[in-house]
């Protein structure tokens, strides 16, 4: 069931907020969002979680737009998706550059083509096989990254605590440094699991994502980006504007 948008206090915590999704879904979210506007006089920023609904959200709170708005909050609320908004992070150029789906495919197939026995255990001979195969290495080594990038991300925020790095944003950290900790950490989650496992399938496995595990694959970009936008929100609490996740 809906619930109107919470009144906003001083204490600058969380708010929850529910929205049934169905037919007035985009109205009421619409409304809520104006109404965060005016009770904060400040232009929210909407973060979506996928882009797909973006241009109805843009256009609900056009035709819900109230009247006699403040100046200040005149213009439409910013509306953005969260791949968007992380590549929008702070000092984003900084870090380390970005690698494409099929870059990565193409290194995973590369080895598999220069090394039979591997698509032999894995059963994939055929071309189409090993192709499908070095996605299927790719998407498996993004989860076991998925696993262990919290654990990175406080290693290098303690690392600027220390006062090891002095810059304003995690993304001028030195690269080498927190390629350290990411290899280190990797060893020792795969000697861990190495350990664990006794398939030959999953042996190579954990041999391709210790080997191949970088700063520039998308999960570790993706936790540079909320650390950068973080730290900037942390810089500037009385001046940060609302952030509304849907």
């Amino acid at each position: 069931m809906s619930s109107p948008f919470p009144a906003i206090s001083n204490q600058k915590q969380v708010q929850s907020w529910a929205i049934t999704p169905d037919a007035g879904a985009l109205e009421q979210l619409a409304k809520g969002i104006w109404d965060c506007a005016l009770q904060t006089k400040q232009r929210p920023l909407v973060v979506l979680s996928t882009a797909g609904p973006l241009i109805g959200v843009r256009a609900a709170l056009e035709k819900y737009r109230p009247s006699n708005l403040d100046p200040q909050i005149a213009f439409l609320p910013q509306v953005i998706s969260f791949t968007d908004w992380l590549e929008a992070a702070p000092g984003a150029w900084k870090f380390p550059k970005k690698q494409t789906d099929l870059e990565r495919w193409l290194g995973v197939y590369s080895t598999l083509r220069n090394h039979k026995d591997l698509q032999a255990w894995f059963k994939a001979e055929s071309e189409t096989g090993a192709w499908g195969l070095a996605q299927a290495i790719v998407q498996a080594c993004d989860t076991l990254s998925k696993a262990i990038s919290p654990q990175l991300q406080k290693q290098i925020h303690a690392l600027m605590k220390e006062g090891h790095a002095k810059q304003s944003n995690i993304g001028e950290i030195s690269l080498a440094q927190a390629q350290g900790l990411l290899d280190a950490t990797v060893a020792k989650v795969y000697s861990g699991m190495a350990r664990k496992v006794v398939d030959q399938e999953t042996k190579v496995l954990l041999t391709f994502w210790r080997y191949t595990a970088s700063l520039s694959d998308p999960v570790f970009r993706n936790q540079f980006a909320m650390a950068a936008h973080l730290e900037v929100a942390s810089q500037a609490v009385n001046q940060a504007r609302p952030l509304i996740w849907v």
